[in-house]
């Protein structure tokens, strides 16, 4: 009876050191598989951070000048006045000053193809304005107010017949009505080259506006131009080519690099850069008085 009792009890025990055994060869299975696959997470989420931080130094990150844009050009870092045109409609409709026909619109860009002009972009503009990096000689900036659908049909063409860089500063908030352009015609445009710049969220005066109004309607055209483009945008145009004191603060703390007005003068670096001059052009002008105003406006 005695005998029986012990070799119960030997199999109890051994049987209760097999199942503690089990148990905790589970356990550290388990924690082994935990750690495991906690590793991984941290990997995935590791390269995911690497990634989104690649991705934002990317967007964030200045665009280079091509200089090769410039060989066979006499170069010069003078700080002579550039003209900046600003156009608004290219439109056979022709019904106010502000459209101005496919025909002279072509005339006028042949004008300066064939007398050596070279349009820049706006950021080889910032780059010779506030960094003395040297540009052609006869430079010229070729800018548009609105963003209106005809420009991508008439202008466009001719601009890209001409190889020309040009700026379409848009009112975000109108983006896909009737007159303007959609939003597949700016990311092509974008795409092809041509520089989508703001023209606030939905051209207000910003002369009638207080600073705070002033701001909120130009982040968020930025912020709108940013997220449909993804890319910076960094300058503007100010509606009518109206602005104040505030204006250019404003401006600055929205974000932007340069602010365009429309006060009939050559851009340079005496101009602050919130209050840059642009020349106004117009269907009443003839090619002589495109050409007086390209080449005798002065500072």
């Amino acid at each position: 009876m005695n005998k029986k009792k012990i070799v119960l009890s030997a199999v109890c025990l051994i049987l209760l050191v097999i199942n503690v055994l089990i148990i905790t060869i589970g356990y550290m299975l388990r924690k082994t598989s935990i750690n495991s696959a906690s590793i991984k997470v941290q990997n995935i989420t590791t390269e995911a951070s690497k990634e989104s931080i690649q991705t934002l130094d990317k967007k964030n990150k200045p665009e280079k000048q091509d200089t090769n844009r410039f060989e066979g050009f006499k170069l010069t870092s003078e700080n002579k006045g550039i003209p900046i045109l600003c156009y608004h409609d290219v439109n056979p409709a022709q019904s106010n000053e502000l459209l101005l026909s496919p025909e002279k619109f072509k005339e006028q860009m042949k004008y300066l193809k064939d007398n050596g002009y070279l349009p820049l972009t706006l950021d080889e503009l910032y780059g010779f304005l506030r960094q003395n990096k040297p540009v052609p000689e006869k430079s010229v900036v070729i800018t548009f107010d609105d963003g209106y659908r005809s420009n991508y049909t008439y202008a466009y063409p001719i601009l890209k017949e001409f190889g020309f860089k040009a700026t379409i500063f848009v009112i975000s908030d109108f983006i896909d009505n009737d007159l303007y352009m959609t939003k597949t015609q700016l990311k092509e445009l974008s795409d092809y080259g041509l520089d989508i710049e703001s023209h606030t969220d939905k051209h207000e005066d910003l002369s009638t506006l207080n600073k705070e109004m002033q701001i909120t309607t130009m982040i968020k055209s930025k912020e709108s131009l940013e997220y449909l483009l993804e890319k910076k945008i960094n300058y503007i145009a100010y509606p009518f080519g109206r602005m104040n004191e505030d204006t250019k603060k404003a401006a600055e703390v929205a974000g932007y690099k340069l602010g365009f007005n429309l006060q009939q003068g050559l851009a340079d670096r005496d101009d602050n850069i919130y209050n840059i001059d642009r020349i106004y052009i117009s269907n009443d002008h003839s090619i002589d008085e495109f050409i007086k105003r390209v080449t005798t406006t002065k500072k």
